[in-house]
């Protein structure tokens, strides 16, 4: 760690601009701090990239469940058309059934 090599707290404030550690004598202290700086940049970029796929994860459940949501009120719909039809089928045997049972 950077501080570990300087023995100096490394101060944010200053970012790539610290020429403490970017023109540092030691190589170790120089390589440090340039690994800390891409170990940030990889970091944000990958909390970037996981963000998106998060996105596209969401939006894909979003689509699959309104796509199962049309077809289960589409499934509701035809099942309420039949018994409908049903129905209505029904009452007419019934009442033709009682039409014949009072002689007509």
């Amino acid at each position: 760690m950077l501080s570990d090599l300087t023995g100096r707290e490394f101060d944010t404030r200053l970012g790539q601009s610290d020429e403490r550690c970017l023109c540092h004598p030691d190589p170790q202290v120089r390589a440090a701090y340039l690994a800390g700086g891409s170990d940030g940049v990889d970091a944000v970029m990958r909390t970037i990239s996981e963000a998106r796929a998060r996105g596209r994860q969401d939006a894909a459940a979003r689509a699959a469940a309104d796509s199962l949501a049309r077809q289960r009120n589409a499934a509701l719909r035809a099942l309420r058309e039949i018994d409908r039809a049903t129905r209505t089928r029904d009452d007419h045997a019934a009442w033709d059934e009682q039409v014949r049972q009072l002689g007509g």
